[in-house]
């Protein structure tokens, strides 16, 4: 808008060129079918009210958002899309919910995401606002069921079908964790429930950050373990772990170091990476054992 000003455009004009842009992105999807963001030109420099996306790009941002075009697939990470009469089954129930049915959907998604959850924790992951009178009306339907967790003043709840898929046993093999994942997401969640207090550095300046640039949460026998600092030298094919931090209380260190070697394998595999190589751990003693365990 300011820059609109500044040239001497007046602001309806402006909003009328973007308005005009969003009609003409649907009119040629609705002519040609699924498109993407890069099956529209882009003129070098075009960028305006824009930003610094490609002009088509927001255009498609926002048509998407009003519910006017929908995602029907995506090559690689881009997304295509289309018409919503040509993505949704025929058959669908297409009718607006209501406030409370929507509450409950967000509710139900919520428990399905997290396994177990408080209302709070409900609430936060789709912003919604009836999740106490959602969860309360899933109980007395017996949808959903109240869990007590040992040492939390907070109420829990879980869906019954999830619970009856927990094994009986904790998977024995190392998890190194993306920190987008589910399960760590929510990260005062995470601090409730485990104790693990976790934060993404690679946006904290580098002579603040505690564990490294791109820690990645360790998840051993149900228990979050230890971070771990990765960095994959594709150049040298070497995956090179630059630091392991493993937190108080870990049992036998020598086990968890075998275990973590197989992950680490694993996922040097999953890098193109031929070699590993570990800088430094804490406690210090556990880098030796990680080594060997990894056979150098």
């Amino acid at each position: 808008r300011m820059r609109a000003c500044a040239q001497g455009k007046p602001i309806e004009a402006y909003r009328e060129a973007n308005r005009k842009l969003m009609r003409d992105v649907r009119r040629r999807i609705e002519r040609e079918g699924p498109l993407s963001v890069s099956d529209f030109e882009h003129r070098r420099g075009e960028r305006g009210g824009w930003w610094d996306w490609k002009p088509a790009k927001k255009a498609l941002e926002v048509l998407f958002d009003m519910g006017e075009l929908m995602v029907t697939r995506r090559d690689g990470f881009r997304r295509v899309y289309d018409l919503p009469e040509r993505v949704i089954p025929e058959g669908t129930d297409l009718r607006e919910p209501g406030v409370e049915e929507t509450a409950r959907h967000f509710a139900r998604r919520a428990l399905l995401v997290h396994g177990v959850a408080s209302a709070r924790q409900v609430r936060k992951m789709f912003a919604n606002r009836g999740a106490v009178g959602a969860l309360k009306a899933m109980v007395a339907d017996g949808e959903v069921i109240e869990v007590h967790l040992p040492k939390l003043t907070d109420r829990y709840y879980a869906l019954p079908e999830v619970l009856d898929s927990v094994p009986s046993r904790p998977n024995t093999r190392v998890q190194l964790l993306s920190p987008f994942d589910n399960f760590v997401i929510d990260r005062d969640r995470l601090a409730d429930l485990f104790g693990f207090h976790y934060r993404i550095e690679c946006y904290t300046p580098a002579a603040k950050r505690r564990y490294g640039y791109f820690t990645l949460p360790i998840l051993w026998k149900g228990r979050l373990v230890g971070r771990l600092d990765p960095k994959a030298v594709r150049g040298e094919g070497r995956l090179l772990i630059r630091s392991v931090s493993l937190e108080q209380g870990v049992g036998d260190q020598e086990a968890l170091a075998r275990a973590r070697a197989r992950a680490l394998m694993r996922f040097a595999d999953f890098n193109r990476c031929a070699t590993i190589q570990v800088d430094q751990s804490e406690p210090a003693g556990f880098r030796a054992l990680l080594r060997r365990s990894l056979g150098g």
